[in-house]
């Protein structure tokens, strides 16, 4: 979809256009980070985090390679810094969340959608999210409900709407399909490494 767009608004140099929004995404997926933490700690915190992820090797090598993992990124932290200024900022933080922040968390999400198959499980963590704070705040059901009914348009308008559907090459869902059958396949081994093996090391790292 990026270098699609690019080519349509810059014909003779949509793969240069392509590979300079990659370090723009990269500048704003630091900016959110440092949006996301600042909900929950004091500036000084958020800006060590923000330049620990900018120093990190492959961060900077993914800000230079045309791959969906950047968009991505940038689309689940702004999802992240909406979500977190709606539900879940700090107490004694001093602004209340506004339609900037709605709009990161609509934003983001739709974003996060296009950008990799991979996003199922991202709206299936929201929609635990929403449910478990429904249980928790039942004052904010209003916001709740809103972001469950987001959730649901997003998933659905991405299923029929991905123009990957129908015709003779059908390969939307199969990957959705690999990675349900392999971990129901595989569910006995991660779940006796998880006991017998992680458990162990974390414990024993613990300890230490």
């Amino acid at each position: 979809l990026l270098i699609a767009a690019a080519y349509r608004m810059f014909p003779h140099a949509g793969l240069l256009a392509s590979l300079l929004a990659m370090p723009l995404m990269g500048l704003a997926a630091l900016a959110l980070t440092y949006r996301l933490f600042l909900l929950h700690a004091d500036r000084t915190t958020a800006v060590v985090v923000t330049i620990g992820m900018a120093c990190t090797r492959l961060f900077y090598r993914y800000c230079f390679e045309v791959l969906t993992d950047l968009p991505f990124l940038v689309g689940v932290l702004a999802f992240f810094a909406g979500f977190e200024a709606i539900f879940h900022r700090r107490p004694d933080h001093p602004r209340r969340a506004t339609w900037v922040d709605w709009g990161l968390l609509v934003g983001g999400l739709c974003f996060a959608v296009l950008t990799r198959p991979v996003m199922w499980a991202l709206l299936l963590a929201v929609v635990l999210t929403l449910l478990i704070s429904l249980i928790r705040q039942p004052a904010r059901s209003a916001q709740t409900f809103i972001c469950l009914g987001l959730v649901a348009l997003v998933g659905l308008g991405l299923y029929w709407l991905d123009p990957r559907r129908g015709g003779e090459e059908h390969v939307v869902g199969e990957y959705e399909e690999a990675f349900v059958g392999t971990v129901l396949t595989q569910m006995g081994a991660i779940v006796h490494r998880a006991f017998h093996e992680f458990i162990p090391r974390l414990k024993k790292a613990w300890n230490e």
